[in-house]
């Protein structure tokens, strides 16, 4: 099944390792913070989802500025792979990602085809640092996404809110609670609550000095 040549149109739950020529549609319900690698791209790792469940995904260069919490994706071309135990689905320097529309999309958060599994880091063991698996970025990491894609960057971790992610953790940082399909109809933003977000600019407004008319 790993090798078949012909396009297909999985679901996220039905992903397993090795599978190439993907074409899948998701939402985007999580984005983590850019970060540079050795190699001078920048990646993020994004949590994707359609009704079956949610994977890691990591989006370079163009796709990784302008990529955002809600919007809906098309990928083509893509893959999956293993890293540190871990499913993700990457899109390969022969694949395409298209922004396709925002919000109304029914999905669910689980099962997590991220979540770290003792079979697959058995099965799919760490390369040695310096081998030539090493060398060719085999982790999910990898490819490029289309659009100026790059390497792979064994050195770059799965990043939300700023610190470490473990795919085999529950993800605290996801505005959603409710992991039954859904339609998401407003973007997730990592941002603070209105109530604060307005006592940090009166803050900001009263360093300045009023004048009075």
């Amino acid at each position: 099944m790993a090798n078949d040549s012909a396009n297909r149109a999985p679901t996220i739950g039905q992903l397993v390792p090795g599978m190439k020529n993907l074409n899948v549609t998701f939402i985007v319900i999580d984005v983590g913070p850019s970060r540079r690698t050795q190699q001078g791209h920048d990646i993020r790792t994004v949590r994707v989802a359609d009704p079956t469940g949610s994977i890691l995904m990591c989006v370079w260069d163009t796709v990784a500025e302008v990529i955002k919490s809600g919007e809906i994706w098309r990928l083509r071309n893509g893959y999956t792979s293993v890293f540190k135990g871990a499913l993700g689905l990457s899109c390969g320097k022969a694949g395409d990602l298209m922004k396709v529309g925002e919000f109304f999309m029914l999905f669910s958060e689980l099962p997590n085809m991220s979540e770290y599994s003792v079979e697959l880091a058995t099965k799919y063991p760490m390369p040695r640092k310096g081998s030539p698996s090493d060398e060719n970025g085999s982790n999910f990491n990898g490819g490029g996404n289309g659009t100026g894609g790059g390497n792979g960057d064994h050195n770059t971790q799965s990043h939300f809110g700023g610190k470490p992610m473990d795919p085999g953790q529950p993800q605290g940082t996801s505005a959603l609670s409710n992991h039954g399909p859904r339609a998401l109809r407003r973007p997730l933003l990592f941002s603070r609550s209105e109530d604060e977000n307005q006592r940090r600019m009166d803050g900001v407004m009263n360093k300045f000095p009023r004048i009075g008319i």
